[in-house]
């Protein structure tokens, strides 16, 4: 009885021991389909990252912990010319007859696994065997596997010469398109204010002549008419001027001996009416002949004339000095716009008007930027920026001393004759 109670609780035993052998094998088949089925996702992911890799345009390689090359793409292939079973394996320095081998790029990507780097739109110039000097931009960062924990390196090399190129041609015709505003602010300029004397002293005369009639003295006709001449040929003068400066393209062409005692003189009469209404008192010193654009010291002494003569203190006649001096080589060097390399003169226009406070030494030369309401005083605030540019063309500098009340002085400072090679950089 006790061995057949015994017999029939094991039996039971087994009976248990065989339902969880079944529970336990229905497990495992569950979990074998769901490991099946993440492997089967696992090698869709792989296959669709190698064919994302495969159609990526610019060129990419895996790369191992000894920058020895593991994969490669189709882009990579065809931009360079090499088989694939060629270039498994090698080192990536070394393909191609080394032309990736520089320091520069050798410490950029031994920096990224130990370092955790990586490399974000790196540029660099290489020497290639196919297609001489290009620009390649790198990018590169590192990849872990978890499975075996090896560390590698995605690396993409993108040939961006061509966008180099239109960059710098983009680059050009922006810089082209501001002189071409710069012009056009200087042609606006000439023809609201260097043609306006000019043409007012052909306006009066005329008048003058007209008013008079029949009762005007031979004396008087053969003065208006000589000053109205005088006028018509100096805004022939300045039209023929502004319209060959528009025509070059290369203002270099423009520079030619100039003698600024005439240039002066030249402004002097057309500002001939407001000095006399505004009974101005002039000192002229003797001027220097430089190497300079005509048209463009034209328009530089007009401006520091006309602002003297402006911005004049109500009920005190204008009084102008203008000055000129060899500039020394110490000052040439105490001044980084200029080239110590030349020899320059200095211009000095002072007068006695309202001047302006210190801290606007600079602002002043601003363009569009006014120091005074313009109800009060006429003008658009180029003048200056004008000045300052016409300066630079010519390799020299300008700035303004003044304290507000007492005056102003302008010091122009030029050289006497123009480097050899100009730098295009200030070309107008």
């Amino acid at each position: 009885m006790s061995g057949n109670e015994e017999m029939q609780s094991l039996n039971e035993e087994l009976e248990t021991s065989k339902e969880e052998l079944e529970s336990t094998n229905e497990e495992l088949v569950v979990v074998n389909r769901e490991l099946t089925e993440k492997q089967e996702e696992l090698n869709d992911a792989l296959a669709y990252s190698e064919d994302i890799i495969a159609a990526v345009r610019e060129p990419f390689l895996v790369l191992d912990s000894d920058l020895r090359i593991q994969k490669t793409n189709s882009s990579f292939i065809e931009k360079f010319d090499m088989d694939e079973e060629e270039v498994a394996g090698q080192h990536f320095l070394e393909i191609q007859n080394g032309q990736w081998n520089r320091d520069e790029l050798r410490n950029m990507l031994e920096k990224i696994l130990p370092k955790e780097q990586k490399v974000v739109d790196e540029e660099m110039v290489v020497e290639t065997e196919r297609d001489g000097e290009r620009i390649f931009r790198f990018n590169a960062r590192r990849i872990i596997r978890e499975k075996d924990s090896e560390k590698l390196i995605l690396l993409e090399i993108a040939d961006i010469t061509e966008r180099k190129t239109v960059e710098r041609n983009y680059q050009t015709t922006i810089e082209e398109l501001n002189r071409t505003n710069e012009q056009l602010d200087q042609f606006v300029h000439v023809a609201s204010h260097d043609l306006q004397e000019p043409l007012r002293k052909i306006t009066t005369f005329a008048g003058r002549i007209t008013d008079k009639g029949d009762n005007i003295h031979q004396e008087d006709l053969e003065t208006y008419l000589k000053k109205i001449k005088s006028a018509s040929a100096r805004m022939s003068s300045l039209i023929k001027n502004l319209l060959n400066f528009a025509r070059l393209a290369h203002h270099e062409k423009l520079f030619e001996q100039t003698d600024l005692n005439d240039v002066l003189d030249d402004i002097l009469s057309d500002f001939e009416l407001l000095i006399e209404q505004k009974e101005a008192e002039l000192q002229v010193g003797q001027l220097s002949t430089i190497e300079a654009i005509p048209l463009q010291v034209n328009q530089l002494f007009y401006n520091l004339v006309s602002n003297a003569l402006k911005f004049s203190k109500e009920g005190v006649p204008p009084l102008l000095s203008i000055s000129s001096r060899k500039y020394s080589k110490t000052e040439v060097k105490e001044r980084p716009a200029l080239d110590p390399d030349l020899s320059y003169y200095e211009i000095v226009f002072r007068d006695n008007g309202i001047g302006f406070s210190e801290k606007y030494g600079e602002q002043i030369f601003t363009i569009f930027q006014r120091l005074n309401p313009s109800s009060q005083y006429l003008g658009t605030g180029i003048g200056l920026a004008l000045c300052k540019r016409i300066a630079e063309n010519h390799h020299g500098d300008i700035f303004a001393e003044s304290k507000e009340g007492q005056g102003a002085a302008f010091h122009v400072i030029l050289p006497v004759a123009q480097p050899k090679k100009r730098d295009n950089k200030k070309k107008l």
